[in-house]
């Protein structure tokens, strides 16, 4: 049995941090992996983690990107890097680590501690941090991803589209885990359209998932029988609440909190809308269509790689939103339309981005 080191970023699970503890809790299960874990700060993780029973510290690590750069504060975040990882060597020297996984690319963190603990270390690269996030690397990009090169043992990512765009930076492979998405998605939706035509939002309500495009879009739509709810926690929530009761728009949007189980609720929408401007693997996207919900999606990042346009599913150039509202009152009119996409949406990921055969494609890569 392996045991892997896993440092993970975010207090609370989004989309990077549930793809991988997915992965852990099925490899643990079958007793493949002994998971331990480093994480920041308190949270939720923090919650799950001990509901597991797993083994986990909290340390503040510190990132080596940051908004703007500054190289005096650069040096600072990786002295204490430094301090940390030595720490953590004393700690757990004892534990014979064979990884150490670090599931992001924003941190030097876990390859410091690697080299300490002469454990083998692992990238798993889920971001472009540049585009994303408007982030910048605290040095030379280049050199960074030259020295993570030199001392990882593999590099992963997530999606087609971050392969290709990694290539460009790593000479050598990059192995492609495509995120596990819970197999209760996988279920047709019955597409019930008695009352109104419902349409799904999810995402975390941030600038890079473009929420104040929705009132755009529906506030076309006062005198159509047309309801979008809209799930979701995040910094821009209560200026998007202004912004629907400004409209006087509230009949038509409804926020609602956000849920850790979305499937239970998925049955109940025709569409499913995806606005963000870069998302490298966009797991809601993989989600509404294995639930049968058409996908209405901004024709960047991962996206093209998961949609066939026109086909299961619509790409909207530059996120017009004249062309999602046209899009929205072409099925409005036609339901049986909507069912036939629908069926081609369910019928394309029925069965693929298991749970099994993301976990055990890991599971063979870091034993390669």
């Amino acid at each position: 049995m392996k045991k892997i080191l896993f440092k993970l970023t975010s207090p609370n699970p989004y989309g990077a941090e549930i793809s991988i503890l997915t992965n852990i809790t099925y490899l643990s299960k079958i007793k493949k992996i002994s998971p331990i874990f480093i994480i920041r700060s308190k949270g939720k993780l923090e919650e799950f983690l001990k509901k597991k029973g797993y083994e986990f510290y909290i340390s503040p690590f510190f990132f080596w990107v940051s908004k703007k750069k500054n190289y005096f504060k650069s040096i600072i975040k990786l002295f204490f890097n430094l301090i940390l990882s030595i720490q953590f060597y004393f700690k757990l020297r004892k534990k014979k680590i064979n990884y150490v996984y670090t599931n992001t690319f924003t941190t030097h963190f876990g390859l410091i501690l690697s080299l300490f603990l002469k454990s083998k270390h692992i990238f798993h690269i889920r971001e472009l941090a540049e585009k994303q996030f408007g982030l910048t690397f605290d040095f030379e990009q280049k050199k960074i991803f030259n020295l993570s090169e030199k001392f990882s043992f593999k590099i992963l990512t997530n999606s087609n589209f971050l392969l290709e765009n990694l290539k460009k930076h790593f000479k050598k492979k990059i192995f492609l885990i495509p995120n596990p998405v819970d197999d209760k998605f996988n279920k047709k939706n019955k597409m019930n359209f008695k009352k109104r035509l419902k349409i799904i939002f999810v995402g975390r309500l941030m600038e890079d998932q473009n929420p104040f495009l929705l009132i755009d879009i529906f506030k076309k739509y006062k005198t159509k029988n047309i309801q979008l709810d809209v799930y979701g926690e995040g910094p821009l929530k209560n200026e998007l609440a202004e912004k629907i009761k400004k409209e006087k728009i509230g009949n038509i949007i409804k926020l609602k909190d956000y849920k850790d189980k979305i499937y239970n609720i998925l049955k109940n929408y025709s569409i499913g809308l995806s606005l963000a401007k870069h998302q490298t693997f966009n797991r809601t996207i993989v989600e509404y269509m294995k639930s049968g919900i058409l996908v209405l999606a901004n024709n960047s990042g991962n996206n093209p790689f998961l949609i066939d346009n026109n086909k299961n599913g619509f790409l909207i150039k530059k996120n017009n939103s004249r062309l999602y509202q046209d899009k929205i009152l072409m099925f409005y009119k036609n339901k049986k339309m909507l069912r036939k996409f629908s069926h081609s949406a369910y019928k394309k990921f029925k069965n693929k981005f298991t749970v099994k055969d993301s976990s055990m494609k890991l599971y063979r890569v870091i034993n390669e």
